[in-house]
């Protein structure tokens, strides 16, 4: 089988997904249900899983263990692929593929890629004027099955954001993501916890950190935490009224050693 369609299923109906892959002579989509809505599709191109409460990079890790599929799209529930994105894909070479990701309502372009900006702000960018570039937006993206074994797939602990950021830099040692303008994906953006999202970017920036700096960089990082980020930390508790901010940054510290730990492993 040469595709393997991975969906992390939360609430959004995948009508679509299914309708393409059934199109496909060698396709399946894996749907690892993660949320309290079930899909009640009964395609014969569909394997359905089960991970409730599983984030993003736990759900994927199963989807593609149970997949047979040489290339694997992953993708969320609130992504549409664009009628021709099997056949462009045909003609694409990579280890790992980032398609052009539209805004679905405005058309307008979302991302070709992302990048890490100041203070490892990982951010969507949609310049595509480079065929190879750094990173890998987590909402659509094709990656050879043996590749994303072979780096250890998603790391399941940031539940969700930055396990694509950290996929990416371990990616990127031994292998090339190459972005394509052709190949089309359309975001809907269902997902509206606007707190909870705040919450994982801005403990998972600081995890992200530990685990991936120079070496030389973690005197210098945590002289930044005890001063800078606590700034940080402060204004965005004031400018959203929350608590959410601060919780950010204890829960990192109760995460920090794992991590660490983490990071060792991968040195070794």
């Amino acid at each position: 089988m040469k595709y393997s369609v991975i969906v992390p299923h939360y609430s959004h109906p995948i009508d679509d997904a299914i309708s393409i892959v059934e199109r496909l002579a060698d396709a399946e989509i894996v749907a690892v249900e993660t949320g309290t809505s079930d899909l009640n599709s009964s395609s014969s191109v569909l394997k359905k899983l089960e991970c409730r409460g599983c984030g993003y990079g736990e759900s994927v890790n199963k989807g593609v263990k149970e997949s047979k599929g040489e290339y694997i799209v992953i993708m969320n529930d609130d992504v549409i692929l664009a009628p021709d994105f099997f056949e462009k894909l045909e003609n694409i070479k990579g280890d790992a593929i980032v398609p052009t990701v539209y805004d679905y309502y405005s058309k307008k372009i979302e991302s070709t890629h992302a990048s890490l900006d100041l203070l490892w702000y990982s951010r969507l960018k949609t310049n595509g004027k480079h065929v190879a570039v750094n990173l890998i937006p987590g909402s659509a993206f094709i990656i050879r099955k043996d590749v994303f074994e072979r780096v250890g797939g998603f790391d399941p602990d940031y539940f969700m954001y930055y396990e694509d950021t950290d996929l990416s830099v371990r990616l990127k040692k031994e292998f090339e993501i190459v972005f394509s303008k052709d190949l089309r994906a359309f975001h809907k953006h269902s997902f509206s916890d606007s707190g909870k999202k705040r919450y994982f970017l801005q403990r998972n920036r600081l995890l992200f950190i530990v685990k991936n700096c120079k070496t030389l960089f973690l005197p210098i990082f945590l002289i930044y935490f005890m001063t800078a980020e606590m700034g940080v930390m402060l204004y965005q508790s004031v400018r959203s009224l929350s608590r959410l901010p601060i919780k950010a940054r204890i829960d990192f510290l109760k995460n920090v050693m794992k991590f660490l730990r983490k990071r060792n492993a991968h040195n070794h």
